[in-house]
């Protein structure tokens, strides 16, 4: 089985490669410095919430597409996890981070720019999802998550995330929705070239197991 995969992983490869050795791409566009009310409009439209559509045709074992200088790598390893058979994927992602994921319990789905690690194991959305930004630094893109929350008194923290404690700015909005609390959690990390955002949105008791799923993603996240 592990042999039908590496054949057919090296097939994928060679069919990217062929793909884009024919088909050049220049993304040269200059974009304006954004204001932090300019932030809260644009991540109020790029919510994973808007970006689940299609999931099945966009699963990890799915990707194909590529850049000439960067792409995401992906690795499959069986784990045995308290006696139960897991799937862990190392994801490489070429917004330039790695992180570790189950999925058994997650699916992953890139759209318009966001990785997303949605929790297929519950009926509520529960989901990781990273985003970057190349024209704005991390303190404009965290006020801009405060703006757009509207929550009053909402307070920026510093904070370390990943395997590398990674600084971080951190947000955390909580709400109430039909009687139950929803927890927004998100890390805006700055790069020598743009932001990184890490959003966690979950709700106030989820199984425990799942809330340590997420915990040991949050924990394997990786700056490259």
């Amino acid at each position: 089985m592990k042999l039908r995969k590496i054949i057919a992983l090296f097939l994928a490869l060679a069919c990217i490669c062929a793909f884009t050795a024919c088909s050049g791409k220049n993304n040269d566009s200059a974009q304006e410095k954004k204001t932090a009310s300019d932030v809260a409009e644009d991540t109020e439209g790029k919510t994973t919430s808007d970006v689940t559509e299609n999931t099945e045709d966009k699963m990890t074992s799915d990707i194909t597409e590529d850049t000439e200088s960067e792409a995401a790598t992906v690795t499959t390893e069986d784990a045995e996890n308290e006696g139960a058979s897991s799937q862990k994927v190392v994801y490489e992602s070429p917004l330039g981070y790695s992180l570790t994921y189950d999925s058994e319990l997650f699916s992953f789905v890139e759209a318009d720019g966001v990785d997303s690690f949605i929790c297929n194991a519950l009926d509520i959305m529960v989901y990781i999802a990273v985003q970057k930004y190349t024209d704005m630094d991390a303190e404009t893109v965290a006020n801009g998550l405060v703006l757009q929350s509207g929550v009053d008194g909402l307070e920026i923290t510093e904070a370390f995330l990943g395997a590398d404690n990674a600084e971080a700015k951190k947000v955390e909005i909580v709400t109430q929705t039909g009687g139950v609390k929803q927890i927004q959690t998100c890390y805006v990390i700055a790069l020598k070239e743009g932001t990184l955002l890490v959003e966690v949105f979950t709700f106030e008791g989820i199984p425990e197991s799942i809330d340590l799923k997420l915990q040991e993603m949050l924990d394997s996240f990786t700056l490259k």
